[in-house]
């Protein structure tokens, strides 16, 4: 039986879901959340041009230009406890570190697999220096899943507080708070994380309509309409 909220629903996970290539028909590393955070903080910014002109309505006009969508970002903090772990899923080997098996799938977020990489970076010869080659390794696209919201994200920020110990110093209970930064459809390619932006974009629009729906409703009652 899945786990039920108190007025009986089924309760859903958040979870972070890692693709090592945008594209649809990948095979996905799927990180549920053993436990559903209690509080998420987001926090949008405008990313506005700078304003240039030369009387005060061409300023202000100018205030309305923006370059693209708002920047977006996530905050919120992961509780792992091994105490309350489905063992039933579980090997006996994973089972014997505590939490350090999920630990770890989240730290790995942060390294770019081995074997990708990126188009040579572009150098620019100086006098007397000898010119060096490289590639940017890559790291996987992350999509960040929240009921009926997907965004793609980058890991931004990643702090772990381990809690409480075993007898081989395996942490059984730890949190793990992380920063996330949404992308927009501008920074990326076509694929699975641009799909996923304006798909929950275009549920945030039906968000809208359903609250313009409910204002005008409240307003022609206090009218008396």
């Amino acid at each position: 039986m899945p786990p039920t909220t108190p007025n009986s629903q089924p309760l859903i996970k958040g979870a972070v879901i890692a693709y090592d290539a945008p594209v649809i028909g990948a095979v996905p590393n799927v990180i549920p959340f053993q436990f559903n955070p209690n509080e998420l903080s987001r926090s949008l910014e405008q990313r506005g041009f700078q304003g240039g002109g030369q009387s005060r309505s061409e300023t202000v006009e100018s205030r309305r230009r923006v370059k693209g969508p708002p920047s977006e970002s996530i905050d919120l903090t992961i509780r792992l406890d091994a105490s309350s772990l489905d063992l039933s899923v579980l090997t006996a080997d994973a089972a014997a570190f505590g939490v350090q098996p999920a630990l770890s799938a989240l730290e790995m977020l942060l390294y770019p697999k081995e074997g990708t990489e990126s188009a040579p970076g572009k150098q620019i010869p100086q006098p007397g220096k000898v010119q060096i080659s490289y590639a940017e390794k890559k790291v996987p696209l992350l999509l960040f899943v929240w009921g009926s919201r997907v965004l793609p994200v980058q890991l931004t920020s990643f702090s772990v507080t381990e809690q409480a110990f075993d007898q081989r110093l395996n942490p059984v209970r730890a949190e793990v708070t992380v920063g996330l930064q949404v992308l927009t459809p501008d920074q990326l390619p076509d694929g699975i994380g641009k799909d996923a932006y304006r798909a929950t974009h275009a549920q945030r629009k039906r968000w809208t309509q359903l609250n313009l729906v409910g204002a005008a409703r409240n307003i022609g009652e206090a009218a008396g309409l």
